[in-house]
C-alpha cells in the first residue's frame, strides 16, 4: 500500500515515498562495496611500503589490509543511512549450518558475520516495513577452519530458513526473502490485496513466471517485473558466481544471478587502475544502462550493478607496490581512486608525504547535483517518460559526510586512534552524505497520502467523504531544472486500480456515472480560493502544478447527501511541456462507507 500520512522524508524511509507500481528494477539504489568490512579495524592502515599486506596472525585474522567501507557504519547504520543494497563476501569456516558462513575481503575476515548483516536487515525492515533490501552473496575464498566442503545450497538454505519472516507485514505477506518460485508465487497471490490485482492480467508487463526454473529447463524467473509493492518488507537474494557448481542444481531457491536462472544482471566493475575518465565514464554508463561492457541483450530488464570503487594505478603498476611510488606524482587525471573513491580532496598523504590524486568521489557527487551530468540527464529522461537512473550504485565511504573528509584528511590518518566520522554529528547536515545523492534520484517519482486511512478491503489509501487530505510530493527533483511538475488526477473504474473480481464483490462501488467532489487548495495560502472539481464519467481529469516550495496538494472531499460507496482515482506526476506521464501511478479511494 502506498505510503500513509507521511510528511517527512529521510534515509530511514526514501523508498515509503514511491508508487507500489514503480518497477523495482527502475530504482536507483545507494549500496556498499565490500559491505562487512567496516568491522575490520584491528590496526591503523599503514601507507608505507610493503606493509599493505602484513603477516598473519591467524588463519582467518590480517592484521592490517585495504579496509573499504568506514568503521562505525556498520550494518544497521548503512540501512539507517540510506543504502539498500549490500555486497557480501562469504567465507564458509564450519559445517554448522546457520552460522558457518563469515564475511572477508579478499583473503582478510573483516571480523563480521552472515548472522550479523541479516540480523541486521530483519529487524530494519521490521521497523521500515516499507522498504526493500538487495542483498548479494558472493563465494570469496575456498573453505577453511574446520569446514570440510565448499559453500552449497544447504549452507544458504539454512540462512533464509533462520531468517524468514518480517512479523510487521501482513499475516499472509510475511515471507521475508524474495529468492526464487515460492517466494514470487506468494507475491503473485498477494497482489490483490495490494491494490495491485491487475498486475497479474496478461498484456499488463508485469507479470511474473512462477514455475521453478531449476526443475523446468527453459524456465526463467521474470525478477524485471517485480514492483515495489511487490517486495516491500522484503530482501531480494542475489547469487554471485554459484550457479555454475553442480551441487546448486537441486536447491529450492533461484535467486538473481547472472541469467541461468532469472532475466539476469550486469555488472560495471572496472576495478583494476582504470584512468579517472575511463572510471567516471563506466559509471556514468552503467547508471544510464548503457555500459558498454555488459552484454546488450534485453539490457532493460537485468538489474545494474555498478561499483564507484577501483585501484588506483602507476603506468602497469597497481598501487600496491609503494616503492613504485614516486615523490612527486603527475596530473591527478593519470590515476585512477586510491582506497575505492575515498577522498574527496585531490590529495592523499601517504606516510612519506607522497600525494596521490583522489577525486572522484567528490566528482560523483557534483555529477549527481542540480546541473551535474547524471541528474541532468535523469530529469531528462524522467521528463520523457522513461526510467532515468537505475540499478545500484555501489561503493565505500559513503556513509560519512562529505565535509568530514576535510578534517579526516587532516587528521593524516586512518585508525581507531585517528579522526572517525560520528555519523549521527548535528555538525554535519544529511544532505552532505553521498548516499542521499543517490537515493534522491528517485524523488521525481515520489508521494505521500495524507488524511487517508490504510483499508484492508481493497488495499488502497482511502480519504472518507467530508475529510480533508492532502497530497505530499518530492520538491527535490521537481524544481531542480525550474522546469517543475504537473499532476494529475483522474476517475478510474476499480479494475483499473488494481482491485480483483473478489474485492469488487466485497463492497459496494460507486459507478462512474455518479459524481464525486474535490475542492481543491494548492499549497498552504489560507486566503486562496479553491479550485471546485466535480469528478464523473463525462469529466473525470483535473490537471494543476505541484508547489515548488512545499510541494503539497490539499484537498477536502465534502459529504454528498447519499451512499454512493467507493470511487477510484489515479494519481499521476507529469512534466508540464511533454504531457508525458513521470514514473508508475498511485491509486487511492473516495468512499462514504467507512
Amino acid at each position: 500500500m502506498a505510503v500513509l500520512n507521511q510528511v517527512s522524508l529521510n534515509s530511514t524511509n526514501w523508498m515509503s515515498y514511491l508508487p507500489d507500481r514503480t518497477r523495482l528494477f527502475d530504482v536507483v539504489l545507494p549500496g556498499s562495496h565490500d559491505s562487512g568490512s567496516y568491522g575490520y579495524t584491528q590496526r591503523p592502515l599503514e601507507w608505507a611500503p610493503g606493509s599493505w599486506l602484513p603477516a598473519t596472525t591467524s588463519n582467518l585474522n590480517l592484521t592490517t589490509y585495504v579496509q573499504t567501507n568506514e568503521e562505525r557504519a556498520d550494518f544497521r547504520t548503512q540501512l539507517d543511512k540510506g543504502l539498500r543494497f549490500w555486497d557480501l563476501r562469504l567465507t564458509k569456516v564450519s559445517d554448522a549450518k546457520g552460522s558457518n558462513l563469515v564475511v572477508f575481503h579478499g583473503p582478510a575476515y573483516v571480523n563480521t558475520t552472515l548472522n550479523q548483516a541479516l540480523k541486521a536487515a530483519q529487524d530494519f525492515l521490521r521497523a521500515n516495513p516499507k522498504e526493500t533490501l538487495v542483498i548479494s552473496f558472493k563465494k570469496e575464498n575456498p573453505y577453511q577452519q574446520s569446514a570440510t566442503s565448499e559453500i552449497n545450497a544447504d549452507d544458504i538454505q539454512a540462512y533464509l530458513d533462520q531468517y524468514s519472516i518480517n512479523s510487521s507485514l501482513p499475516a499472509a505477506d510475511q515471507g521475508l526473502w524474495i529468492a526464487g518460485p515460492d517466494g514470487f508465487t506468494k507475491v503473485v497471490s498477494s497482489r490483490g490485496s495490494k491494490g495491485l490485482a491487475d498486475l497479474n492480467e496478461p498484456g499488463s508487463g508485469y507479470q511474473l513466471e512462477t514455475r521453478n526454473p531449476r526443475t523446468q529447463p527453459g524456465v526463467k524467473l521474470n525478477y524485471e517485473n517485480l514492483t515495489l509493492g511487490d517486495v516491500r518488507g522484503k530482501i531480494i537474494l542475489h547469487m554471485r558466481d554459484f550457479n555454475g557448481y553442480s551441487s546448486w542444481n537441486n536447491a529450492k531457491f533461484a535467486a538473481l544471478d547472472g541469467g541461468t536462472y532469472t532475466s539476469g544482471l550486469y555488472f560495471q566493475d572496472n576495478y583494476s587502475g582504470p584512468s579517472y575518465a575511463q572510471k567516471k565514464a563506466d559509471v556514468s554508463a552503467a547508471a544510464k544502462g548503457k555500459y558498454a561492457g555488459a552484454d546488450a541483450t534485453n539490457l532493460a530488464k537485468k538489474f545494474s550493478w555498478n561499483f564507484t570503487s577501483a585501484t588506483l594505478a602507476l603506468a602497469d603498476t597497481k598501487i600496491f607496490d609503494f616503492s613504485k611510488i614516486p615523490t612527486t606524482l603527475a596530473s591527478p587525471a593519470d590515476y585512477g581512486l586510491t582506497i575505492n573513491s575515498g577522498s574527496t580532496k585531490r590529495g592523499l598523504k601517504t606516510s612519506n608525504n607522497s600525494i596521490l590524486g583522489t577525486d572522484f568521489t567528490s566528482s560523483l557527487k557534483g555529477m549527481l547535483s542540480a546541473g551535474g551530468d547524471l541528474q541532468t540527464w535523469n530529469l531528462a529522461e524522467k521528463r520523457a517518460g522513461r526510467s532515468g537512473l537505475r540499478g545500484t550504485i555501489a561503493g565505500d565511504y559513503y556513509l560519512a559526510p562529505q565535509a568530514w573528509y576535510n578534517d579526516f584528511w587532516n587528521g593524516f590518518q586512518y585508525s581507531r586512534n585517528g579522526l572517525i566520522p560520528n555519523l549521527n554529528s548535528s555538525a554535519y547536515a544529511a544532505s552532505d552524505h553521498l548516499s542521499q545523492a543517490i537515493w534522491r534520484q528517485n524523488a521525481l517519482y515520489g508521494t505521500s497520502f495524507a488524511g487517508a486511512v490504510a483499508d484492508t478491503l481493497t488495499g488502497l489509501p482511502v480519504f472518507k467523504e467530508g475529510s480533508q487530505g492532502a497530497f505530499h510530493f518530492i520538491p527535490y527533483l521537481g524544481n531542480a531544472d525550474s522546469k517543475g511538475v504537473q499532476y494529475e488526477l483522474n476517475l478510474v473504474a476499480a479494475g483499473v486500480a488494481g482491485l480483483s473480481p473478489s474485492q469488487m464483490a466485497g463492497i459496494k462501488v460507486a459507478p462512474l456515472t455518479v459524481p464525486v467532489r474535490f475542492d481543491v487548495a494548492v499549497g498552504s495560502q489560507a486566503n486562496q480560493k479553491p479550485v471546485v472539481k466535480t469528478f464523473d464519467a463525462s469529466n473525470d481529469s483535473l490537471r494543476g502544478s505541484v508547489p515548488q516550495a512545499d510541494a503539497r496538494v490539499t484537498f477536502t472531499v465534502p459529504a454528498s447527501a447519499h451512499t454512493d460507496g467507493y470511487h477510484f482515482f489515479r494519481l499521476t506526476l507529469v512534466d508540464p511541456l511533454s504531457s508525458a506521464r513521470i514514473g508508475a501511478p498511485s491509486y487511492f479511494a473516495v468512499t462514504d462507507t467507512l
